[in-house]
């Protein structure tokens, strides 16, 4: 399913990762070891985090929209010598 939350995804030279986060779902986060794979995981995160925020009746934030393709546009901005 896709979302309309804002993904965010950058390298991590500790992780040796991309990590993927959703500012509007506190802890929400995935990685992988491409951008593709980081996208993928956070969409199953993110299914998992209102699954569980609906269990607990637990207040879900609305989407502020969708910017593209989900990913912001600085996020997904190559860093020079890291993996595609």
């Amino acid at each position: 399913m896709s979302h309309q939350y804002e993904v965010l995804i950058r390298w991590s030279d500790e992780d040796r990762a991309f990590v993927a986060g959703v500012p509007e779902l506190p802890g929400c986060m995935a990685h992988g070891s491409t951008r593709a794979g980081a996208r993928e995981n956070i969409e199953q995160a993110i299914e998992l985090w209102l699954e569980t925020a609906g269990e607990y009746g637990d207040p879900v934030p609305e989407p502020r929209g969708n910017l593209g393709s989900g990913d912001s546009a600085a996020a997904t901005s190559p860093r020079a010598g890291m993996p595609a």
